[in-house]
């Protein structure tokens, strides 16, 4: 993924323009601009509801403290089966907070980005519990939903189907690593409603993909999956891509089913051919989350393909200076 640390609109880059610019060791530079943790440092594994949680934001440099985020911050809350929320949690560096609203019993990512879009990273996955009260919990219902032809574990190089149903066209996904220090974004290409990942994030790991549609709403029924197989996440001769078609979910939590549909997509899948930092969705609650920054392991390729998102590196770091291939 490209780590944008100015704003540049990715529809300047085209699936052309990533074929004419030449891999430079140059972009693999980058530089995080804030990290982001809560201040309850036993907050780890599990997470109350309905309780206000402290969040300390800091530049990444602690040392020097020369660059900081662009508030407002918001926490992006990925639920594992649910739907992904977006919650203004501070509009300074001192006064954010995060308070979780999904129901007990989730299993949620969370990832803050600032007002341009910057990253401060994810967290592993926490499982939500009881705080103080359950009288903030919301469960809403939803008519934009998405289901995957895997649900439990995804192996390296194996082909994620994931089908969309109702909301805005064109659609978006993202691809959320845990303890990954930004998200890779797709966009679906033109009358699509069928994208079709091949698993290069590293195993051992957890990934969840969500959807978002052209209107800023999230879709129900991300799915969080646990990574395995090869370290060799190559896969020569297979793409990533978009396709107008259908996903059937699988019988049983451990198998996978396949996915119909003719893709009209090569190389770097999606109409835009662009892969960006993540911005709040267009519509958002308010109220108050984190990452000590600890965060920059992932380091084994390129989620959406190698070659493609070193060149997209290249082109990136040639426009903002700065850039930062995820996984």
């Amino acid at each position: 993924m490209a780590f944008f640390l100015c704003t540049t609109s990715p529809a300047l880059l085209t699936t052309s323009d990533l074929r004419t610019v030449e891999p430079s060791p140059s972009s693999s530079l980058f530089y995080f601009l804030y990290k982001w943790a809560f201040q309850d440092t036993s907050i780890q594994t599990t997470i109350p509801t309905c309780t206000r949680l402290p969040i300390v934001i800091t530049s990444f440099d602690t040392t020097t403290n020369s660059t900081r985020g662009s508030p407002p911050y918001y926490m992006i809350a990925f639920p594992d089966g649910g739907t992904p929320t977006t919650t203004l949690i501070g509009t300074s560096d001192q006064d954010a907070s995060y308070t979780v609203r999904h129901p007990v019993g989730t299993r949620i990512l969370l990832s803050v980005v600032d007002s341009d879009g910057n990253p401060g990273g994810t967290f592993a996955p926490q499982m939500v519990i009881a705080g103080s009260n359950e009288d903030c919990v919301v469960n809403p219902t939803n008519t934009f939903t998405m289901v995957s032809n895997v649900t439990s574990e995804l192996s390296t190089c194996e082909q994620l189907g994931i089908g969309i149903s109702g909301g805005t066209a064109p659609y978006q996904i993202s691809l959320v690593a845990a303890n990954a220090p930004s998200v890779t974004n797709d966009t679906l290409g033109a009358g699509h409603n069928v994208y079709t990942y091949v698993n290069r994030a590293a195993p051992g790991g957890q990934l969840l993909a969500a959807i978002s549609d052209a209107d800023g709403r999230w879709a129900s029924g991300s799915v969080l999956l646990s990574t395995k197989g090869s370290t060799d996440t190559s896969c020569p001769g297979l793409l990533s891509s978009s396709s107008q078609g259908a996903v059937t979910p699988p019988s049983s939590p451990n198998s996978s089913t396949g996915v119909s549909g003719q893709s009209s997509s090569t190389g770097n899948p999606g109409s835009s051919a662009s892969q960006t930092s993540t911005s709040p969705p267009s519509s958002s609650q308010t109220n108050g989350t984190g990452n000590d920054g600890q965060n920059s392991n992932q380091t084994g390729g390129s989620l959406l393909g190698k070659d493609t998102n070193i060149v997209m590196g290249a082109i990136v770091w040639l426009l903002v200076g700065a850039v930062l291939p995820l996984l």
